[in-house]
């Protein structure tokens, strides 16, 4: 079952130069500091963050086990995987994606 009704993936980017977790962050005189969150729930059926530092690119699959099996997110990594090594080649022609 779906536990969001308003989308039920979510793809998050960090690289390197972005802050680290509970480092507060200011922009124009607003201050953020994030706050973790303690339930240990998944929040979407599936939420892919990509993370880009000095070891270089990794990626967490973080899903529900209700619609998602192991296999299943091992296969849709390597089918992301594909799609990187495409686009790193530079040989995609743009109508592909």
């Amino acid at each position: 079952q779906s536990i969001s009704p308003l989308f039920q993936v979510m793809f998050s980017y960090q690289s390197a130069g972005m802050k680290q977790e509970g480092e507060e962050v200011s922009l124009d005189g607003i201050h953020v500091t994030p706050v973790q969150s303690a339930s240990g729930m998944v929040q979407f059926d599936l939420n892919v963050t990509a993370i880009n530092d000095e070891n270089g690119l990794s990626v967490l699959f973080n899903y529900t086990n209700d619609l998602f099996n192991r296999e299943t997110i091992k296969r849709l990594s390597r089918h992301y995987v594909e799609v990187l090594e495409q686009l790193a080649s530079g040989d995609v022609d743009s109508q592909c994606l």
